[in-house]
């Protein structure tokens, strides 16, 4: 018995799937460019990040503690 080496997935949902991860990447996209307008306005050191679960620019994880 050889096993599949693969299962492909019907035209119809790869087209779906396709336009989804489009506008999954569209958004990303967009989120970004909202975060990186934030952190510019707000003068945020470059180096930090947003924190999306705190909703808050932070420091990068070496410089925490650090003094």
């Amino acid at each position: 018995m050889s096993e599949a080496t693969e299962i492909v997935i019907s035209q119809k949902a790869q087209e779906q799937l396709r336009s989804l991860l489009e506008s999954a990447e569209k958004i990303n996209a967009q989120i970004n460019t909202y975060a990186m307008a934030l952190g510019a306005a707000l003068e945020v050191p470059e180096g930090w990040q947003l924190d999306v679960k705190r909703m808050a620019f932070v420091a990068p994880a070496a410089e925490v503690g650090a003094t």
